[in-house]
């Protein structure tokens, strides 16, 4: 099995190991988290997909235990009476919940069909509460993941409602 460097997406060959239910090789978690990438919020018809990565320092995808706390707000501006861009945030959707390293799979993007190695889960877009801009709305999905040291990794990306 390999693990692609995220930083040169170059393939690195890593030491193998068995969780003892199939032959099928496992990564073996590491514990130093550095960050958070490929942070990916897609509406899929009736289904919110999202998607994200955990890196060591290297820029080498990781699995680890933690918690996600995932959100998504409605960002809307306007001027105020000074002409000053002013924006609002509306919390829209939250959700948080325990993950496990094991959970963590290899997905193959869609345009290329490189691995992706990553946390994936979906929700029904109905979850939402409805925005207040009848129009295209654009949003904010912010992530934050604590591992069980209490070390807090937050990223965010904006989507459109």
């Amino acid at each position: 099995m390999v693990v692609i460097n995220l930083a040169t997406h170059e393939p690195t060959a890593i030491e193998e190991v068995t969780n003892g239910e199939s032959d099928k090789p496992k990564i073996i978690p590491k514990t130093d988290v550095f960050g958070l990438t490929n942070f990916v919020v897609l509406k899929d018809g009736t289904l919110y997909k999202v998607r994200f990565t955990l890196v060591d320092r290297d820029g080498y995808a990781i699995y680890r235990d933690g918690n996600v706390l995932f959100q998504i707000y409605e960002k809307s501006s306007s001027f105020n009476k000074d002409f000053e861009l002013e924006t609002e945030l509306t919390l829209l959707y939250e959700h948080a919940f325990d993950i496990k390293a094991s959970d963590f799979a290899e997905y193959k993007l869609a345009l290329t069909g490189q691995p992706v190695y990553a946390y994936a889960w979906q929700f029904k877009a109905s979850d939402i509460k409805e925005p207040k801009e009848s129009d295209i709305s654009t949003g904010l999905a912010v992530i934050e993941f604590t591992a069980p040291d209490g070390e807090k990794f937050k990223t965010e990306e904006m989507i459109f409602l």
